[in-house]
């Protein structure tokens, strides 16, 4: 089964460029972004939590 899931054959490499474009990889990983998921961001999570008006509030962005 290890076998099968390192099977990297059919994998293509991405360049630079259409990392960028697709915001892939690391890039744009330093702005706050809206999100829905974990998987969405590059620090692996969604939801920053704010004090407003005494209040804890999570905002739905990567948290950086």
């Amino acid at each position: 089964m290890i076998k099968n899931i390192l099977n990297l054959k059919s994998v293509t490499i991405l360049k630079k460029e259409t990392q960028q474009s697709i915001s892939g990889g690391l890039y744009n990983c330093n702005v706050a972004r809206k999100c829905f998921s974990d998987i969405e961001c590059c620090s692996g999570v969604c939801g920053v939590e704010k004090i407003i008006l005494g209040k804890p509030v999570i905002i739905s962005v990567c948290a950086m």
